[in-house]
C-alpha cells in the first residue's frame, strides 16, 4: 500500500470498577505510550483540547474530561481505560458561544445521507492530508497506512484510518478543522450478533452551535444498513464496511451529548429489517 491519501480512497469508558486483565493491560499500556510520545501536528493556528477536571467514570457511560467533550470508552467490553486526550481535536471556531471541532458552517453542511469520499476532490485531497498528518505523529509515522469508510456529508469528510496496529476514527474540514479518536480493530470473538451491531465507542465535541456527536462499532456479516434516529434530526444514515461501521451527526446545545441515545434500524442482507433501542448496543459485561 502507499500512504498517499488518494490511493487509498481508491482502494476502498469509563475507567473499570475492576481490575484489568493482562490483555486489556498490555493495550491500555500500549495506548497511553503512543499517545504520550506522539507531538501533533495540526495546521489551524491553534489545537483544542479539553480542559482536565476530576474525572467522573460511570461504567458503559460518559466520562468526562472538559466542557462540551464526552466519551464513551466501550471498546474492551467494559474493561478499557479511555485516557483524556485520547480524541485529538482543532478548533474550527473561536466563538465563545459555539466552540468545538469543526465550524458552524461545516455543521450546517451535514447531511444524514453520506455520499462517497471521491478520490481527487478538494474534500478528499485536503481531509486526508489532515488526518494523514495528525495520525502520522501520532503514531511515529511508522507504516503502511490503510483507509476504510470514507465518506462525506456536507463539507465534512470521515474515515477509518489504520497505521502501526492502531485503528482511528477520523473526522475533517480539510481546512485545518478535525478531531480523530483511536477505536478497536475487532469485535471481541462471540460478542456481536449475525443480525446484529455492537457500539466501540461514541461521544461528543464542542458546545453551542458548534456541537456534534458520533459512533462508531461493529456490524455482524449479516448486516447490509444501519440507520440511526436520534430526536430532532434526519435520519442518520451510518457507513458500513468490512464489519465497521461509523456515523457522525450535529447536536447543538449548551453541554456534552454523549453517544446514540435514540433507536437505531438495522436491514440485513436478506432486506429484513428491525429496529432497536440505542441502549442495546452499548456493550455490558
Amino acid at each position: 500500500m502507499t500512504d498517499n491519501i488518494a490511493t487509498l480512497l481508491v482502494q476502498l469508558d469509563a475507567a473499570p470498577d475492576t481490575g484489568l486483565s493482562q490483555r486489556d493491560s498490555d493495550r491500555r499500556d500500549r495506548l497511553l505510550g503512543q499517545i504520550l510520545a506522539s507531538t501533533p501536528i495540526v495546521s489551524a493556528p491553534s489545537v483544542a483540547r479539553p480542559a482536565r477536571r476530576q474525572r467522573q467514570a460511570v461504567r458503559l457511560g460518559w466520562a468526562s474530561f472538559g466542557i462540551g467533550t464526552a466519551l464513551v470508552g466501550a471498546a474492551a467490553f467494559g474493561a478499557v481505560v479511555v485516557l483524556p486526550h485520547l480524541a485529538n481535536t482543532t478548533r474550527g471556531t473561536s466563538d465563545a458561544t459555539a466552540a468545538g471541532p469543526l465550524a458552524t458552517a461545516q455543521l450546517a453542511s451535514w447531511t444524514g445521507t453520506p455520499r462517497t469520499l471521491a478520490s481527487g476532490t478538494d474534500l478528499a485531497t485536503q481531509a486526508g492530508s489532515w488526518c494523514t498528518t495528525n495520525l502520522g505523529s501520532a503514531n511515529g509515522g511508522q507504516g503502511n497506512a490503510e483507509v476504510t469508510n470514507a465518506d462525506a456529508r456536507g463539507q465534512v469528510a470521515s474515515m477509518l484510518y489504520s497505521r502501526a496496529g492502531l485503528l482511528y476514527y477520523c473526522v475533517s474540514g480539510g481546512d485545518g478543522t478535525g478531531l480523530w479518536e483511536v477505536v478497536d480493530q475487532r469485535a471481541e470473538t462471540g460478542s456481536v450478533a449475525a443480525s446484529g451491531i455492537l457500539l466501540d465507542t461514541a461521544g461528543s465535541h464542542g458546545d453551542g452551535a458548534a456541537g456534534l456527536s458520533y459512533g462508531v462499532g461493529f456490524a455482524g456479516p449479516d448486516v447490509a444498513k444501519i440507520v440511526l434516529h436520534e430526536p430532532g434530526l434526519p435520519a442518520i444514515v451510518a457507513t458500513v464496511q468490512d464489519g465497521l461501521w461509523t456515523a457522525w451527526w450535529p447536536t447543538p446545545g449548551d453541554s456534552a451529548h454523549g453517544g446514540p441515545s435514540g433507536t437505531i434500524t438495522i436491514t440485513t442482507k436478506d432486506g429484513a429489517a428491525h429496529t432497536v433501542s440505542a441502549a442495546t448496543v452499548y456493550p455490558t459485561d
